[in-house]
This record gives structure tokens, C-alpha cells and sequence, in this order.
């Protein structure tokens, strides 16, 4: 299996902890792509395929980039990672429910970022359900 992610985020140190647990396994991540701001992210979605996509909900427009992506048929199955400072359980319980497969609290834990990633791994070879849920 080989799947291509796209990480929507500026800020370097989680940016870097997204990246290297993606190279992490190069036999289920084949390429990684990053965006610095929700322009880049919209030019690489019109011109590549992603099976992932990780958003930082703390960059300006990445929540409504988010849910125009949501409302838009061509990405709804696309999972979407959302990770965020804010981490009121009523706030993510609200970004679950707007369009996240999942969010992850910063700041992030390599782990914790792998972890994520095979369970979406196992939703696009089959083997598991992606469940909704705050890590």
C-alpha cells in the first residue's frame, strides 16, 4: 500500500513531528506534501490525489477550508486530521461533528501521530473503521 498525505500547517516543530511519522513508514506513506497556508492547500488539492489530509485548525482559514472541502463530493471521503491548541472538550466535540475523522491535541506526540496514521492506513486497505474520536 502506498498513500500520499497532504500537511496543512506553518508552525515547524508539529509541522516536523507529522512529517518524519509519516516517512516513518515508507511502505504506507509513498509522499507527503506540505502546505503553508489554505492557497497552497487549495492549488495542491486541484492538482494531486490525497488519501490523508492533516489540517492545523489554528491557521487562519484552515477551519473553513475544512468545511468547504466537507461540503465539496470529490473530497468527502477524504479522512481529515484536525490538530489544535484548544482542546475544550466542547470545541472538539464541535470540529468532530463539523467534518474531522479525528483530532489531535497539540502539541503533538510522534506516537501518537503514527498511531493516526495506520489507523487510516487500515480504513483505505479495508482492514479497520477510522472512528471519530479526540486523541
Amino acid at each position: 500500500m502506498s498513500l500520499s498525505a497532504l500537511i496543512v500547517m506553518d508552525e515547524f516543530a508539529d509541522r516536523h513531528v507529522v512529517e518524519t511519522s509519516l516517512r516513518a513508514n515508507p511502505s504506507v506513506v509513498r509522499h507527503s506534501f506540505t502546505a503553508g497556508g489554505t492557497e497552497a492547500a487549495r492549488r495542491l488539492l486541484a492538482r494531486e490525489r490525497f488519501d490523508m489530509v492533516f489540517v492545523d485548525l489554528d491557521l487562519d482559514g484552515c477551519p473553513q477550508l475544512l468545511s468547504e472541502l466537507r461540503g465539496d463530493a470529490q473530497y468527502s471521503a477524504l479522512p481529515f486530521v484536525g490538530m489544535s491548541h484548544n482542546t475544550d472538550e466542547e470545541q472538539v466535540e464541535r470540529l468532530l461533528s463539523s467534518g474531522l475523522d479525528a483530532f489531535l491535541s497539540k502539541p503533538l506526540k510522534r506516537d501518537v501521530v503514527r498511531a493516526e496514521i495506520e489507523e487510516i492506513a487500515g480504513l483505505r486497505s479495508g482492514q479497520s473503521a477510522l472512528q471519530t474520536r479526540p486523541v
